[in-house]
């Protein structure tokens, strides 16, 4: 290029290195940066600070100034000179009350705040006022009113800057606040997956002693099962059972007898002063007769059947057709000892094979099979709560990773210098 024209090219600065700074080591670089960011702002606003006092000093003189101009009302009407006096009167009553608010000396964070919220409602007051008696100040105090529009205007620069001050400052501590939570979460996310582990190994043995203990009482079961008394046990369960059976076949012979006389018999029970002991069996000769044909039974049972039939031939019982009931009831009454031998002779078969069951005792395989139930189902919920615990633990773990880029971004945009963050 020509000499002296055109300009050296400037050479771009090398972007900063990014430093390495462990999990550990964060809590005391943040408290390190809050101290600074603190530092700065506390020194910003020990400037606005005396910035403001002298603000309010020179509102004062200026009060003090206007207090004593008279304003050159003498030549105006007297209701306008009531109001621009009433007008000053406000003006210098707002100024000396709001230059009276105590503006504490500055030197934490939180009284930078407090001396922003008294200043702007200081500048507010005053400007709402002026605002309110603008005419009378432009028109009658022209000479204080360029100088009260400069100072406020001064005035509210340095408000207008601690605002932009303190907004910068709240989103540090906001980011701040961030990284302590994210911080937080990973010290307890860490313990919690400790807690999982230690968890896990506990489970995992209790798991292992109730899979011993199902072997144990599978290995009983098999041996009790393969002994001579539970074959015995299983050979007279199966005669019991189909000796049951044939229950119905009595029951079925008893009923097609009864269930010819069950009419005449419950007219019988209705028309009849009977004890309650009669009562009993006329309903069970009607609805179970099996349970009624017993040795026990038979002088009642009889007693019955021949009150029927003696009923239905004095007239007393009217029947559709006397001769024929008659001759049932004489069919079940002549059956009667044979009915009463088949029950007793069922019931006794079926109380001696109970009987002999009774004898075979195999309370322990029964003993055995509930243990192998209740420890399945334990071992089940185990390893149920085993897999839950993992898959929290994994998830945790998981998560680490972007909780730790989410501190390496926040804390690169309030640090001056640039980190990359590791776990160790």
């Amino acid at each position: 290029m020509v000499f002296g024209w055109g300009k050296k090219r400037q050479e771009r600065p090398e972007p900063q290195a990014a430093k390495p700074i462990t999990i550990q080591d964060i809590p005391g670089m943040l408290e390190s940066i809050k101290e600074s960011e603190s530092t700065r702002l506390v020194e910003q606003h020990k400037n606005l600070y005396l910035h403001v006092r002298e603000h309010v000093r020179m509102l004062l003189d200026i009060a003090s100034d206007l207090e004593k101009d008279e304003l050159k009302t003498d030549d105006i009407d007297v209701n306008i000179t009531t109001i621009v006096k009433r007008g000053k009167k406000q003006v210098l009553h707002i100024i000396h009350k709001e230059a009276q608010r105590r503006l504490t000396e500055i030197d934490s964070a939180d009284q930078a705040k407090e001396f922003n919220k008294a200043a702007s409602h200081m500048l507010a007051r005053i400007g709402d006022v002026l605002g309110k008696q603008t005419r009378v100040i432009h028109i009658f105090a022209k000479r204080h009113a360029n100088r009260l529009k400069d100072i406020l205007g001064e005035f509210k620069q340095d408000v207008e800057h601690s605002n932009r001050l303190l907004q910068r400052y709240t989103k540090f501590e906001e980011k701040y606040a961030g990284i302590v939570q994210l911080l937080n979460t990973l010290d307890a996310d860490a313990q919690s997956v400790r807690d999982n582990q230690t968890s896990v190994a506990e489970l995992k043995g209790n798991a292992a002693d109730l899979q011993s203990r199902i072997s144990d009482l599978g290995k009983k079961t098999a041996e009790f099962e393969s002994a001579s008394t539970y074959k015995s046990y299983l050979d007279l369960k199966s005669e019991l059972d189909a000796h049951n059976e044939t229950r119905s076949q009595v029951e079925s012979r008893i009923k097609d007898h009864t269930i010819l006389i069950s009419r005449p018999i419950s007219k019988y029970s209705y028309g009849s002063s009977l004890d309650k002991e009669y009562g009993t069996l006329i309903e069970k000769i009607i609805h179970s007769p099996f349970d009624v044909f017993l040795e026990s039974n038979k002088d009642g049972i009889t007693t019955i059947l021949d009150g029927v039939k003696k009923a239905i031939t004095l007239g007393h019982m009217s029947v559709k057709e006397p001769q024929k009931t008659l001759g049932y009831i004489d069919a079940v009454e002549s059956k009667t000892d044979e009915f009463i031998r088949m029950v007793e002779s069922f019931l006794s078969t079926q109380k001696s094979l109970q009987d002999k069951i009774d004898r075979l005792d195999i309370s322990c395989l029964d003993s055995y099979k509930a243990g192998i139930s209740k420890a399945s189902g334990d071992y089940e919920f185990l390893q149920s709560r085993i897999r839950e615990l993992k898959g929290e633990t994994e998830s945790l773990i998981q998560s680490r990773p972007e909780n730790i880029r989410e501190i390496q971004i926040l804390l690169n945009q309030i640090s001056d210098a640039r980190y990359i963050v590791e776990e160790q």
